[in-house]
C-alpha cells in the first residue's frame, strides 16, 4: 500500500494526505478489486478513510469568512457599522489570484458599497495598476480591518489582530505568489 501511496502522491502532485488517500483508495480498488468490501480488511481500510475525513480541519471558502464577517459581533466596529448601516469589506476579485493587495480599512464610499477600493484610494490604485502594467483580474483585493473606523481613523492595534485572522483565512484560500500591502498599517 505505501507503494501505491507514493505512486498517488507523483501522480496527483498533492501535499494534503486526504485526496491523496482517497485518491489512493479509489486507484487500489478500481485496479485490482471488483468489490472493495472483498474481506474485513478493506473494510477497515474504508473506515480509516472516514475517520481521517470527518476529523481533518476545514478549509473555509469565501462565503463561509463572508458569513463570519456579517456575524463578527465580537469586533469593536460591528455596532458602528450597524448602526451606520455599513456593509463589510471582504475583498473582491480572482480566488486564483497570483497577486494579494492589502490595504489599510474601508473608506466611507467602500463601507457603502461593501467593496474595497472604490472611492478616491480606488482611483489612484487603478491608475498604478494600469502603469505598472497589471490588469486588475490578476489580484485579489482585501484590507487587514474590514469594517470602516469611525471617522476615518487609523485601526487600533486590538483591530488589527481581531480582523487579521481573516486576512490569514485569505490567504490559505488563495494561495497568492506575491502579497503587496498598501499603507502601513497592512505590514
Amino acid at each position: 500500500i505505501m507503494k501505491i501511496i507514493f505512486k498517488c502522491m507523483v501522480k496527483i502532485k498533492s501535499i494534503d494526505p486526504y485526496p491523496i488517500i482517497i485518491f489512493c483508495f479509489k486507484y487500489y480498488f478500481s485496479h485490482f478489486y471488483s468489490n472493495p468490501f472483498k474481506n474485513f480488511s478493506h473494510k477497515i481500510w474504508y473506515l480509516v478513510l472516514i475517520k481521517y475525513k470527518y476529523t481533518m480541519p476545514k478549509l473555509l471558502t469565501i462565503s463561509d469568512l463572508k458569513e463570519k464577517l456579517y456575524n463578527f459581533k465580537e469586533s469593536p466596529l460591528y455596532e458602528y457599522r450597524v448602526k451606520n448601516n455599513y456593509i463589510p469589506v471582504l475583498g473582491e476579485g480572482s480566488l486564483k489570484a497570483p497577486l494579494l493587495l492589502v490595504g489599510e480599512a474601508p473608506g466611507l464610499e467602500e463601507a457603502k458599497a461593501g467593496r474595497p477600493f472604490v472611492g478616491a484610494s480606488g482611483k489612484l490604485l487603478t491608475k498604478m495598476l494600469k502603469e505598472a502594467i497589471i490588469p486588475k483580474e490578476v489580484a485579489y483585493i482585501t484590507n487587514i480591518v474590514l469594517d470602516r473606523p469611525p471617522e476615518n481613523r487609523d485601526p487600533t492595534e486590538e483591530e488589527i489582530s481581531l480582523y487579521g485572522w481573516f486576512l490569514d483565512e485569505h490567504i490559505k484560500i488563495i494561495k497568492p505568489i506575491v502579497i503587496a500591502s498598501l499603507g502601513r498599517y497592512s505590514m
